[in-house]
C-alpha cells in the first residue's frame, strides 16, 4: 500500500513551529511521500527544517487556502505520478497531533469498502446559512477536510481531475467551507463514490470542537488548533467552558509535547483569548506542598522588594520569612532610614539578603529593572514584590488591595513552595500573580488598560513585541507583585532601562510609562514564548469567588430589571455601543478641529486641499 500526502501550511510570517514537525514525523508512518504546500510566506529556516525532515516542499501565493493549495499539488506532481499511489492523504496544518499513532485510524477502516474516508463527519444543517445572500448555502453532509484519505477508484476516475482542474479559487474561510469543504463529498458522492468516516458524531455541533475530549478518550489522534484560539463565546454559549482546558490536561497525561501547543498558542493568539479558553487560573494549596528539595538543587531562587515606606517593615517580614531558606533576598529603597529599619528588623533571621540603594524615580520597575538588573541574569525564579500605600483611596481600600498582591505569591511557605513547583513542573508557564481587585472602587474587571492605553501601545512597539495585540481584556499582574521566570524576563529586560526614561515624581495615579509597563509584564513574557498563571491560595479562594460572583449577580439584576432578563451575549448587544457609536468614538476631535478650521479660513489650493481632507476623514465614520 502506497500513500501520498498534500499537507498545506500557513502561517503569517512563514515560521515553522514544533507542532507541524511532530505532525509530519506522525504522517510520515503512514505516508511514503509528503508534499508541503505553502500558502504565502515560509521562512529560510523553515523551508529547510522541512527539507531535513525528507518532505517535498511547494512555495506558492496564499490563494484559495487549502483546496487551492491542493489544486497546486496536483498541477505540480502531475496526474501520472499522484495516480503511482494507492492512497492519498488530503491534510492541513490546522490540527495539533498525531495524539494516537495514524495508523490506527488506517488500520480501523482497512476492512471497509467505501471508496473514501476521513476522521469525522458534521452531519447535516438546514437552518444554517453560510452564504448571507445564498438561502441554500446550508451546512452539508460531509467528511471534515483537514484529514480525508481517498482510495484509487476515487483517484483514477475522470471526475476526481476534473474537479481539481475545474476547481475555483475562494480566499474567505466561509466561502471555502461552503464552496469546497461542505459540497466536496456530495460531489464525489454524485459520482457513485462511498463514503464512510472513523469517528461518529453525536447531535448536530462540530465534532471535532464539542466533542474533543471524548473522541481523544477513543484514541481520536487529532486535536484542532482553533480548539484553543476560538472566541471564548464559542465555549460558554452553548457549554461550561471547560472542553478546551480538559483536552489540554488529557493531552499532558497522555505525554503529547504540550509545550510545542504552547509555542504556537502564544505565538499566534491574544493572551486574553488564551486566557478565557484554557484558563490560566489556578487555586494554589497553601496548608501543604511538594518536597522542591530536587528543585532547589537545580534552580536558584531570588527575591527583589522594593521598600519605600520606613513604617511598614512588620507588615512584610511574615511573606519574606515564607520563602526557601536558600533563597537570595535582594532589598532596594530610595531611603537610607528604610533600609536600616529592614536591616534591623531582619537582623533576628538566618536570611541571605543584600541592601541597594537607588534614586526615588521609576518605584518598582526601576528597582527589578535598573537597580536588581544583574539579579535576573543569576537567578532562575524571581519573587519582584513592593510595598505599597495608595494615598489616593481610603487606608482599608488600599491595605486590602496589598494583601491581595502579596498573597497571591508569598501567602505561607507551603504555598511558595507550590509556586516554586509549578514553575519548575510547567515548562512554558513564566509568571505567577493575583488576580485583579474585586472589590472597593477597582474597574480592573472589564477596564483594564483604562487611561493607559497610549503608554501600552508605546511600550508594545518600543518592546518590539511581536504577538497579537490585545483589543480589550488585558492580563497582568496589576500592583506589579510576581513570580517570574528569568526566560520569561528577556523581552522586557532586552532595553537598556535608564533613571532618566522614568517619570518625576509625585506620580500621576494613572496614564504613566510604569503604569503601561505594569500591564506590559505578561505581553513581554509571552513574546518569550510564556504563559501567566492567575494564582490564588486555597484560603482565600471562597472568599475571591465570592466577591466576584456578588458583584456579578448585583449588576446582571440591575440590568435585567432595566432591559428584562436576557442572556449574556443578548445583553451584551442591547446595551454595548452600536456600530455608529463606535465609528464616533474613534473620531480624533483634534484632527476635525485643525481641517475645519484651515478648511474655513485658509484660501485657494490650501483651503481645497483641507476641505477634501475634511471629507475624506468624515467618509470613514459614516
Amino acid at each position: 500500500m502506497k500513500r501520498l500526502a498534500f499537507y498545506t501550511f500557513w502561517e503569517k510570517n512563514g515560521i515553522v513551529r514544533k507542532y507541524v514537525l511532530t505532525y509530519l514525523k506522525g504522517l510520515q508512518e503512514v505516508a511514503d511521500r509528503i508534499i508541503v504546500i505553502a500558502n504565502g510566506n515560509l521562512s529560510k529556516e523553515g523551508k529547510e527544517t522541512l527539507e531535513r525532515l525528507g518532505v517535498d516542499v511547494l512555495q506558492r501565493e496564499n490563494r484559495g487556502i487549502d483546496f487551492g493549495a491542493w489544486k497546486a499539488a496536483f498541477d505540480h506532481l502531475g496526474w501520472n505520478e499522484v495516480r503511482r499511489f494507492d492512497e492519498l492523504i488530503l491534510t492541513n496544518c490546522s490540527c495539533y497531533g498525531p495524539v494516537y499513532p495514524f495508523s490506527e485510524s488506517f488500520q480501523k477502516m482497512a476492512g471497509n469498502p467505501c471508496d473514501f474516508w476521513g476522521l469525522t463527519r458534521q452531519v447535516e444543517i438546514k437552518k444554517s446559512q453560510l452564504q448571507p445572500d445564498k438561502p441554500d448555502s446550508y451546512i452539508r453532509a460531509h467528511i471534515q477536510s483537514f484529514f480525508i484519505v481517498l482510495r484509487r477508484p476515487v483517484i483514477e476516475s475522470e471526475g476526481f481531475e476534473k474537479y481539481w482542474k475545474d476547481l475555483h479559487y475562494y480566499d474567505k474561510f466561509l466561502e471555502e467551507v461552503y464552496w469546497h469543504e461542505t459540497q466536496f463529498t456530495a460531489y464525489l458522492e454524485s459520482l457513485g463514490f462511498s463514503w464512510d468516516t472513523v469517528f461518529k458524531p453525536e447531535g448536530i455541533m462540530n465534532p471535532s470542537y464539542y466533542q474533543a475530549y471524548d473522541y481523544i478518550n477513543c484514541r481520536y489522534p487529532l486535536v484542532k488548533r482553533k480548539l484553543f484560539s476560538s472566541s471564548p463565546e464559542v465555549w460558554t454559549e452553548v457549554t461550561g467552558g471547560e472542553i478546551p482546558r480538559l483536552v489540554m490536561e488529557k493531552l499532558e497525561k497522555l505525554g503529547y509535547p504540550v509545550s510545542e501547543i504552547y509555542e504556537d498558542l502564544l505565538g499566534t493568539t491574544q493572551l486574553s483569548v488564551l486566557n478565557s479558553n484554557i484558563h490560566f487560573n489556578q487555586v494554589i494549596l497553601d496548608d501543604r506542598s511538594e518536597n522542591i528539595d530536587k528543585v532547589l538543587e537545580s534552580k536558584k531562587i531570588a527575591a527583589i522588594f522594593f521598600a519605600y515606606y520606613e513604617d511598614s517593615v512588620d507588615k512584610y517580614i511574615p511573606y519574606i520569612r515564607n520563602l526557601p531558606s536558600k533563597t537570595h533576598i535582594c532589598l532596594i529603597s530610595t531611603s537610607n532610614e528604610t533600609l536600616e529599619a529592614y536591616r534591623k528588623a531582619f537582623s533576628h533571621y538566618d536570611l541571605d539578603i543584600e541592601y541597594r540603594i537607588k534614586i526615588n524615580k521609576g518605584r518598582d520597575f526601576a528597582a527589578y529593572c535598573i537597580a536588581a538588573r544583574d539579579i535576573f541574569d543569576q537567578y532562575d525564579y524571581i519573587c519582584c514584590v513592593k510595598d505599597k500605600k495608595s494615598p489616593q483611596l481610603m487606608q482599608i481600600v488600599g491595605d486590602s488591595f496589598d494583601r491581595l498582591c502579596w498573597n497571591g505569591v508569598l501567602f505561607s511557605k507551603d504555598y511558595v513552595n507550590n509556586c516554586i513547583s509549578l514553575l519548575s513542573r510547567e515548562q512554558s508557564l513564566g509568571m505567577i500573580f493575583s488576580p485583579p481587585p474585586n472589590f472597593g472602587p477597582f474597574t480592573t474587571i472589564g477596564d483594564e488598560i483604562g487611561p493607559n492605553l497610549s503608554a501600552f501601545e508605546k511600550l508594545w512597539e518600543k518592546l518590539g513585541i511581536n504577538v497579537p495585540v490585545e483589543k480589550g481584556q488585558v492580563v497582568a499582574p496589576f500592583g506589579s507583585v510576581f513570580w517570574i521566570k528569568k526566560e520569561a524576563s528577556r523581552t522586557i529586560l532586552s532595553r537598556s532601562w535608564t533613571y532618566d526614561e522614568m517619570p518625576k515624581e509625585p506620580l500621576a495615579p494613572d496614564g504613566t510609562l510604569l503604569h503601561g509597563i505594569e500591564r506590559i509584564w505578561a505581553y513581554a513574557a509571552q513574546n518569550d514564548g510564556y504563559y501567566p498563571l492567575i494564582a490564588i491560595p486555597s484560603s482565600l479562594s471562597d472568599v475571591y469567588y465570592g466577591n466576584t460572583f456578588l458583584r456579578l449577580r448585583d449588576l446582571n439584576a440591575c440590568l435585567f430589571k432595566r432591559y428584562d432578563p436576557h442572556s449574556h451575549q443578548s445583553m451584551l448587544k442591547i446595551v454595548g455601543p452600536s456600530d455608529d457609536q463606535k465609528n464616533i468614538n474613534q473620531i480624533s476631535v483634534l484632527k476635525l478641529i485643525k481641517y475645519c478650521f484651515f478648511a474655513k479660513f485658509l484660501s485657494g489650493k490650501r483651503k481645497e486641499h483641507y476641505r477634501k481632507k475634511l471629507q475624506v476623514y468624515l467618509k470613514k465614520f459614516m
